[in-house]
């Protein structure tokens, strides 16, 4: 059932008009109802915008009124919190390649362990950044546009850039 489901979204949902557009709402109802049976747990008021991608979604959870942004990719595993406002084409991945072994072509060497990405309630990606591998997105914090996370960002904390860096923080 579980492929049915899969085929269902990559081959039509995916596809259909955004929010924004005439029958949005019905577009994201049907994603919804179809995501409901991939993710591994979706709360109620999810939004799943058009375009997005999630590979087998088999461990992605996403907690209540939050929202995965147009053409976005989300990693198998990635745990988003509640109240979560995701921009376009936000990548977060959680597999890294090999390259350590000189004597061998990176292409060759596999990948490294897979590392989830944790993002808390709260949070605001902006639209195109990237979070990699294992980071930990604290409660409240705002990531900008365009910014790479490397490392765990902190509760109410505000960054941007590349790599991203703390710009400040909320209500200091």
């Amino acid at each position: 059932m579980r492929f049915f489901y899969l085929f269902l979204y990559y081959c039509f949902a995916r596809h259909l008009p955004s929010l924004s557009m005439p029958f949005g709402c019905i577009s994201n109802k049907l994603r919804q109802q179809i995501c409901r049976k991939i993710f591994k747990k979706m709360g109620f008021n999810v939004s799943i915008k058009k375009g997005s991608y999630f590979g087998s979604g088999l461990n992605i959870t996403i907690g209540n009124n939050s929202q995965i942004g147009e053409n976005a990719r989300i990693a198998n595993n990635t745990i988003i919190g509640s109240n979560v406002m995701m921009g376009l084409e936000v990548l977060i991945l959680s597999v890294r390649h090999a390259y350590e072994d000189k004597s061998v072509a990176p292409i060759h060497q596999g990948y490294l362990k897979c590392l989830p990405v944790v993002i808390g309630d709260d949070v605001w990606i902006g639209a195109r950044a990237i979070l990699l591998p294992g980071v930990r997105i604290g409660k409240g914090a705002v990531i900008g546009a365009g910014a790479v996370v490397t490392k765990n960002i902190g509760q109410d904390e505000v960054v941007g850039g590349v790599p991203a860096r703390t710009l400040h923080h909320k209500g200091r």
